[in-house]
């Protein structure tokens, strides 16, 4: 799958977030989208689910809206729901699961691993990485053609983080996945693409080995030089 923006421009009341926008994002693996915080990661993905119209510009090769799952950052649900009530809801969002149609083993295996020790716990009863593996079981189960996960690393620590990276780094590698983060360090040996955005473009696209080559020896390092490098380019508004 090939998505492309052409001169796109969003905004949210008067504030534009992304001007005049282009790039191409080839979802042959894993994609992980990078850039400091306000730059317009969620928005991108706001865009490419219709969740968000464009004030203007073109936008191609994006599925329909019904074959696209979108995991939000935040995850609001009744708390008091139980996590098999939940399961079983968004059972019901697609015609049969990513594990029957796409083959992926690791799915059901998480399932096994993480998921079913809580089913009968209620959402309320879960801490926050548990929260995070069960919504991205969840969104990763229902079979779509394209999956959009907002920061699914977020508040997530570090044993669950690797859990749910490896999870999508396999779903990636069948259907077209696109993810944000704010961090670089999590996909150090992961097979994914990831693109550092600016208001206006894609600074970089390629793996962590490539930006760490081009732009720092530590990916703190390189964050801090890409976005350097977007603010002498006048590529933030």
């Amino acid at each position: 799958m090939m998505i492309e923006l052409s001169n796109v421009t969003a905004s949210y009341s008067k504030d534009k977030i992304l001007e005049n926008f282009s790039g191409k994002i080839s979802c042959n693996n894993l994609v992980v989208l990078i850039g400091k915080n306000g730059v317009g990661k969620s928005t991108l993905l706001d865009i490419i689910s219709g969740l968000k119209k464009i004030d203007s510009g073109s936008l191609d090769g994006i599925p329909s809206t019904k074959k696209i799952m979108y995991m939000f950052q935040s995850t609001p649900f009744y708390t008091d729901v139980k996590v098999r009530q939940m399961i079983d809801m968004y059972k019901s969002f697609g015609r049969t699961t990513s594990f029957e149609k796409y083959k992926i083993p690791k799915i059901k295996d998480f399932f096994e691993e993480n998921i079913k020790p809580l089913l009968d716990k209620t959402l309320g009863d879960l801490s926050g990485g548990e929260t995070k593996l069960v919504f991205t079981y969840a969104s990763a189960m229902v079979a779509k053609s394209l999956y959009l996960f907002d920061e699914p690393l977020s508040g997530v620590d570090p044993e669950n983080r690797i859990k749910i990276i490896n999870l999508l780094e396999e779903l990636g590698r069948r259907v077209p996945v696109i993810i944000t983060s704010h961090e670089i360090s999590p996909f150090k040996n992961i097979d994914c693409t990831l693109k550092y955005l600016s208001s206006h473009r894609f600074i970089f696209s390629g793996n962590y080995t490539q930006l760490i080559e081009e732009y720092g020896v530590t990916s703190e390092k390189a964050f801090l030089n890409l976005t350097q490098e977007m603010r002498e380019k006048n590529d933030y508004i």
